[in-house]
């Protein structure tokens, strides 16, 4: 048997990745035809790729740059338009910091926003959150996200070695 990826142009004009596999069939010491096989990995590709451009594009980055350069990719790659990365300097002073903020076409301004009524208070805790559709409507006083236009969620807690889980 052998393995092949093909692209194929679908009707639409999209494209198709797909995972072939084809092998013999045989009678006796004549072949006599094929059976053959596929798989749509697409969307596994395309993951693929988005995870590769932010390794890639994150690897030699520290410090604000790396923060920088992980917003860019994963709005590239997520295909948003806004990406931020935020930390809770002060857990008791209720207030998120932005260090990289992505906004459509550039980089912009750092931030200060309140935690509480935030999409991320659940991120800081409970964890990993995703509100595929109806952001406004969940956190009706977040008036960021009225005026970012937000329309879904997905946030990470991201930590760093000296932080210690509970």
């Amino acid at each position: 048997p052998q393995q092949y990826v093909v692209r194929v142009r679908k009707a639409n004009a999209e494209w198709l990745v797909l995972s072939v596999y084809t092998a013999p069939v045989r009678q006796g010491d004549e072949v006599v035809g094929t059976v053959s096989f596929g798989r749509d990995v697409t969307e596994r590709e395309r993951i693929e790729r988005a995870l590769r451009a932010i390794v890639e594009g994150t690897a030699s980055a520290t410090g604000v740059d790396f923060f920088r350069s992980l917003v860019r990719h994963l709005a590239s790659a997520l295909e948003v338009r806004w990406a931020l990365i935020g930390e809770l300097p002060d857990p008791a002073a209720d207030k998120v910091r932005t260090l990289a903020v992505w906004a459509g076409e550039g980089f912009g301004e750092n931030f200060e926003y309140d935690l509480a009524g935030a999409p991320c208070q659940n991120v800081v805790g409970q964890g990993q959150r995703c509100y595929p559709r109806d952001v406004r409507a969940l956190f009706p006083a977040d008036r960021l996200v009225a005026e970012m236009g937000v329309e879904s969620y997905l946030g990470t807690p991201l930590f760093d070695a000296t932080d210690e889980e509970e």
